[in-house]
């Protein structure tokens, strides 16, 4: 877009063909190669044709290009900068230089997107594997096969994701600036998913409404004043509000540790039930039955955490007085804990599911 006026629209054709919109309509066609790039894009009307004909060598360097540039590599624009020494593509996640054939960042995922068995693997730069004929990479992560229906699935999901992450920003920031400078101007009809303030919650506000989920979560707007009101989970005071939603998602645990250990956990916020078993150590046998609570740590992400093989310790300094952590490779969670004084260490294999309750 340009302000409200759209610059360009991809809409995809079958047979791997896309037209391209302006704001003046169908602009042109581009037609693809078995990589998805565009060597080839047709205008709908006219005498001539011809809007831009251009050719790649294997890692995207052009050459032979007439017409309006119009340069598309394996499905990726030249959105940032189209020409010049360093005409970069721009997918997903990294930027692509095709005249160095590699990206200009290495891969994010580390040691976890080496294969041993395959040399090529080791260089985080490389392009595809440097098999830049066979292979493609939608998302700038991992390369795939150009007919590969789940690999491209995943990178358009990614995509969606990516710009519903930037849209809710954009709407968040938006509305705060608003709000900020005493603009906002929201007709009396609620906006979609909002729910009516229940009778006696702190603030009083008859009439008012509240967002269960999304970018103003908890807020309340007064449509006969026309603002927005202090946090609330619409039941109680604000800071009550703050205290019970903090609560709810703080896992609770119980454990036992001397040889064979085990732990249980419950989340309320989710109602979730998880339950450990493994091998351990304590010292001494006074620390071996132990409390406590997770309020450190992934807490939005805590049954990937708990489920599956995880490591847990615990130091206890006095009864009352004393950590504790649970970790593996989707995150940590920590908090305090209660036992008798000393050191405990175990790895168990848990799952979750429902409380029965």
């Amino acid at each position: 877009m340009s302000g409200q006026t759209l610059a360009k629209g991809f809409v995809p054709l079958s047979g791997g063909a896309t037209a391209v919109y302006n704001s003046s309509g169908l602009a042109y066609y581009r037609h693809a190669d078995w990589l998805g790039s565009s060597r080839f894009a047709s205008l709908p009307s006219g005498t001539t044709r011809l809007y831009y004909d251009g050719a790649y060598a294997p890692y995207g360097e052009n050459y032979a290009e007439v017409g309006t540039i119009d340069r598309n590599f394996t499905g990726q624009n030249q959105d940032t900068i189209s020409s010049g020494p360093y005409p970069l593509y721009d997918f997903l996640a990294r930027e692509y230089h095709p005249t160095w054939g590699r990206w200009l960042n290495p891969d994010p995922a580390g040691l976890a997107a080496v294969d041993p068995s395959n040399p090529q693997s080791w260089n985080r730069y490389a392009y595809v594997t440097n098999n830049p004929l066979a292979l493609t990479d939608p998302t700038g992560l991992d390369d795939c096969q150009p007919n590969d229906g789940a690999c491209q699935a995943a990178a358009a999901q990614m995509a969606a994701a990516k710009y519903s992450y930037m849209a809710d920003l954009a709407l968040a920031g938006y509305m705060n600036l608003r709000l900020e400078f005493g603009v906002l101007a929201l007709s009396t009809t609620p906006p979609p998913g909002w729910l009516p303030v229940s009778a006696g919650a702190q603030p009083d506000c008859p009439g008012c409404y509240y967002a269960p989920s999304g970018p103003f979560q908890d807020q309340i707007w007064d449509p006969s004043q026309q603002q927005m009101l202090v946090l609330s989970d619409s039941q109680s005071s604000s800071w009550w509000a703050s205290l019970v939603n903090y609560f709810k998602k703080t896992p609770f645990t119980v454990s036992a540790t001397e040889g064979l250990s085990s732990q249980i956990t419950y989340i309320p916020g989710t109602k979730t039930l998880c339950g450990a078993i493994g091998f351990g150590v304590t010292w001494p046998l006074t620390k071996a039955i132990g409390f406590g609570a997770y309020i450190h740590g992934n807490l939005n992400n805590a049954v990937p955490v708990l489920q599956g093989s995880s490591s847990s310790a615990s130091v206890q300094l006095t009864p009352t007085i004393g950590y504790q952590a649970t970790w593996n490779e989707s995150g940590v969670l920590g908090g305090p804990s209660i036992s008798g004084p000393g050191v405990s260490v175990s790895q168990t294999w848990g799952a979750c599911g429902p409380a029965p309750w």
